[in-house]
């Protein structure tokens, strides 16, 4: 479709009576028309006028649960705000192509957050005058370098210091003193039109520097490339071949910078012999990028086996969906865009031969210096008395042709041969809430599993190990109790495949009533490999081993056991007043629990320090998803005002809180998201000189699971405005590490 026909659907058609594939057109086509987005923020406009006329709307938590538990369909965006209905959720969803898409593809289920009365009558103002976007940052981008990313953000930094570039800088931009708070207060609506991952300036794009610049850096080998002109809706590419490869080795201390120009199918294989990395990026469910460990036929270019070691947990989607950088980095291959990491996976030597598998089309491709990035660290707290299997006391079922056997190493062995029942085995988990459960496996064999039990031991939520029916390979996913399937089936050309390592990592945690499931290539960096499952009623406070009945031989070995604290929340609670909490985990309602939190207060204890003691109890021993989640908003209104706290400890509580939340519905992921707000508006008072940079990559790389975009808030994008304003260059925001 033409940017002209895009628009006039904008103007003309309600979000029900979009495509797929003109929405679709609609994403891609929106970083690079201005007219598309000035049409989309006119809209965007609307509803900012429409909701300076209601104001903020203040409801309880109680309220937003009892929403988005009643079934009550509503449309998206100011929908989800103010109660309007789908004229003003036509305006939020046309607004952010993004927001739309996504809910789109969503079943129609969304729940608002709070209802207005409908027999008021609102006079709508007249529109405000359309104020002119933020300009882009000067001068070309510099394709041919990857600094060091020097400038990032500390944000427990001290607030009168600045980047080297900002001391540079002519202070020209404003004449004003004001503060961030001050800005925020002045800026006005509509200032930011694009989603997060787009603001001009934190991530830098790769340019178009010709057909004949990419086919001096690859070479066809299977099939010929396809050169594509620039045209009314298509900027200029080179379409692969089935198979192309880079000239020359990679060089040591440089990245691989691309840019996909489409959605078609495209991978990217770093081989060492018969050993290698694939890279897949996909286009469905959802935009993303995963990394498998391959295997191949010494004459072949393709990969004969895969094992998924990561996935990008939705922040290519998050970030922007455009150019991303490879390099190697202390023994790990790291995908990033710009400053922010989207898989690591370990890499011990650079690849002899990189080969690109089409037939998606490049918009660009560079080799150039770079250095290191930031990474997450795990945490390494074991609550166990030890993570050597051997070492620990388990509780089994073992009925006949089954055994639990000690092995070299410290490793334990659940093998069972031709049994009649479910054979487990199982340890006790302390506050099992507040805990995720790490194991390293080895060898998992269809028709085996790991799981979280109840008080007995007993299998309660499961995670098995099938056997793939197109590829034979094994893979693993969620089973529910009872499910005795040894088979599954994916589609790797339809997303990424769970198949399983040789020595897989993975993570099980049990939060708002879902279990989710993590995997990993070394055990220090994470990636949220399959859609939770739930939702469940209960906790667990055991974890083990398990294998199926049935014929042959199922055998599964774990070589590490870890319950890893989530050390930010349970360290809310004082252990004296914690000590002092008991029965106060059960409540019909939020209000209800409140309430007699405030009743069974001690009369020589804080109340503050009361209410986190006792949210912290709760969230350790589990309750009902809705009353965790509940709970969880409440904590953090409490706490993330608490400037007695570092930034950097209150960012790493959102984090940890995000692993437990349950933001399926709208609703609940708004009020989530809200407490990045507050964060950014509480620095902010507190004079940081960049409160949007101080939140933003955790905002990017938030592991709270949802398939709606984060997009933030209305006040979100006012921290960033504000923060772009204030500093003498918009330039030196830039993400160093992708110019």
């Amino acid at each position: 479709m033409t940017d002209e026909q895009l628009i006039a659907l904008v103007h003309e058609a309600l979000p029900e009576e979009l495509s797929f594939e003109q929405i679709e057109a609609m994403r891609r086509r929106l970083p690079h028309c201005s007219e598309l987005r000035s049409a989309l923020a006119g809209q965007l406009r609307l509803e900012h006028a429409l909701g300076g006329v209601l104001g903020a709307p203040r409801v309880s938590l109680d309220w937003i649960f009892a929403q988005a538990a009643s079934g009550t369909a509503a449309a998206g965006g100011a929908a989800r705000l103010f109660g309007w209905g789908p004229a003003t959720a036509m305006v939020i969803a046309v607004a952010s192509v993004g927001v739309m898409l996504q809910r789109h593809r969503a079943a129609e289920d969304a729940r608002p957050v709070e209802q207005v009365a409908r027999a008021v009558e609102v006079e709508i103002p007249a529109l405000p005058a359309v104020d002119e976007p933020l300009p882009e940052p000067a001068g070309e981008p510099r394709p041919t370098e990857i600094a060091s990313p020097s400038d990032q953000v500390d944000p427990s930094a001290p607030s009168d210091e600045e980047s080297p570039a900002a001391r540079q800088a002519p202070r020209a931009v404003l004449q004003s003193e004001a503060g961030p708070q001050e800005l925020l207060a002045a800026l006005p609506p509509g200032a930011i039109e694009r989603p997060l991952g787009e603001q001009p300036g934190w991530f830098e794009e790769l340019s178009w520097r010709g057909f004949e610049h990419i086919e001096r850096q690859i070479e066809a080998i299977e099939g010929a490339h396809e050169r594509l002109a620039e045209g009314a809706a298509q900027r200029p590419a080179l379409v692969l071949a089935a198979l192309s490869r880079l000239r020359e080795p990679w060089p040591a201390g440089a990245a691989l910078r691309l840019s996909l120009a489409d959605s078609k199918p495209f991978r990217l294989h770093l081989w060492n012999g018969t050993q290698g990395i694939t890279l897949a990026r996909y286009e469905l469910p959802r935009p993303a990028w995963a990394a498998y460990r391959s295997t191949r036929r010494a004459s072949d270019l393709r990969p004969q086996t895969l094992a998924l070691l990561a996935v990008d947990r939705d922040r290519y989607r998050r970030s922007g969906e455009a150019a991303a950088d490879l390099r190697l980095q202390d023994g790990q291959l790291v995908l990033s865009r710009g400053d922010v990491p989207l898989i690591v996976v370990p890499c011990s030597a650079p690849p002899d031969a990189v080969v690109l598998e089409g037939p998606a089309a490049l918009g660009g491709l560079e080799i150039a210096p770079c250095g290191a990035l930031p990474l997450d660290a795990a945490s390494t707290t074991n609550s166990l008395p030890t993570n050597i299997p051997e070492e620990l006391t388990w509780a089994q079922q073992l009925p006949a042709g089954s055994q639990w056997n000690a092995l070299a190493e410290g490793r334990c062995e659940l093998l069972a041969e031709d049994t009649s029942e479910l054979s487990w085995s199982a340890t006790a988990i302390p506050d099992p809430g507040l805990h995720e459960l790490v194991f390293e496996l080895e060898d998992p064999m269809p028709g085996t599993g790991i799981y979280l039990g109840d008080d007995a031991g007993r299998p309660v939520y499961r995670l098995g190990f099938f056997r793939d029916e197109a590829t034979g390979r094994t893979s693993f996913g969620s089973a529910a109790r009872g499910d005795s399937r040894t088979v599954a089936r994916h589609d790797p050309s339809q997303g990424p495949a769970p198949y399983a390592a040789v020595r897989p990592w993975l993570r099980l945690m049990l939060g708002s009533g879902w279990l989710k499931c993590w995997t990993s290539a070394d055990g220090r960096h994470w990636s949220q490999a399959i859609e939770p499952c739930g939702r469940f009623p209960r906790g667990f406070s055991t974890a083990g081993l398990y294998a199926l009945p049935g014929g042959g031989t199922r055998c599964l070995r774990v070589r590490r056991l870890e319950a890893r604290k989530l050390t930010g929340l349970s360290g809310l609670a004082a252990p004296s007043v914690r000590a002092q909490v008991s029965g106060l985990t059960e409540a019909p309602t939020f209000a209800a629990w409140r309430q007699t939190v405030l009743d069974h207060c001690p009369p020589d204890v804080d109340l503050d320090a009361w209410r986190c003691a006792c949210a912290v109890e709760l969230l350790a021993v589990g309750s009902r998803g809705e009353m965790t989640s509940a709970v969880l908003l409440d904590l953090l209104e409490q706490t993330l005002p608490d400037e007695s706290l570092p930034a950097a400890a209150r960012i790493a509580l959102l984090e940890e809180a995000a692993l437990i939340f349950d933001a399926g519905e709208p609703a609940l992921l708004d009020a989530f998201l809200g407490g990045y707000d507050r964060l950014g508006h509480a620095l902010a008072r507190q004079g940081h000189p960049r409160p949007y940079s101080a939140i933003r990559r955790s905002l990017l790389t938030t592991p709270i699971w949802t398939t709606l975009p984060i997009d933030g808030h209305e006040e979100i994008w006012r921290l960033i405005a504000a923060e772009r304003a204030a500093l003498p260059d918009a330039g030196s925001q830039r993400a160093s590490a992708a110019p």
